[in-house]
C-alpha cells in the first residue's frame, strides 16, 4: 500500500473545482508532498469484524463490502512504547503504519493541515497494481 500527503489548500472547494491542465500542474507544483509504503500491511488487528490486515486490502482492491460504496484514508497518532506513532486508516479499519522513518516528520508539522491525496494498493505480484482514489 502507498500513501501519499499533501498539504490541504486554503479553500476546501478548490480541491473539487475542475481545473485546466496548466492550472493542475501549477497546484501541484505549490504542493508539498510525502510518499510511503505502509507498514504493517501483513499483520492482524486485535479486534473488530475484519482482523486480516490482507483481507481488508483485498477487499478495497476489489471494490468488495464495506468499501463498495466508498472510502477514505487517514492516519490517526499514537503511542507505542511510548514513543509516536500512526495508525493508516480506511474508512473504520487499520490497514498499516506509517513507516518509522516518516514520524519526525509528521511530528514536525503535526500543526498543519494535510490530507491523503491518494493511495494505492499494490501486491500479487506485477499483475495487481490498482489505483484508488
Amino acid at each position: 500500500m502507498l500513501i501519499s500527503l499533501a498539504r490541504q489548500p486554503s479553500d476546501p472547494a478548490a480541491v473539487d473545482s475542475p481545473r485546466s491542465c496548466a492550472a493542475t500542474i501549477a497546484a501541484a507544483a505549490n504542493k508539498k508532498t510525502i510518499t510511503f509504503d505502509v507498514a504493517g500491511v501483513t499483520f492482524n488487528n486485535e479486534s473488530g469484524r475484519l482482523r486480516s490486515r490482507q483481507t481488508i486490502l483485498k477487499k478495497i482492491s476489489f471494490c468488495d463490502p464495506p468499501f463498495d460504496s466508498g472510502y477514505a484514508a487517514r492516519l490517526e497518532r499514537y503511542l507505542y512504547n511510548d514513543e509516536p506513532a500512526y495508525y493508516v486508516y480506511v474508512n473504520d479499519y487499520i490497514v498499516g503504519n506509517v513507516p518509522k522513518g516518516f514520524i519526525p516528520y509528521l511530528e514536525k508539522n503535526a500543526g498543519r493541515p494535510y490530507i491523503v491525496e491518494y493511495f494505492k494498493v499494490h501486491g500479487g505480484g506485477k499483475k495487481n497494481i490498482m489505483v484508488l482514489k
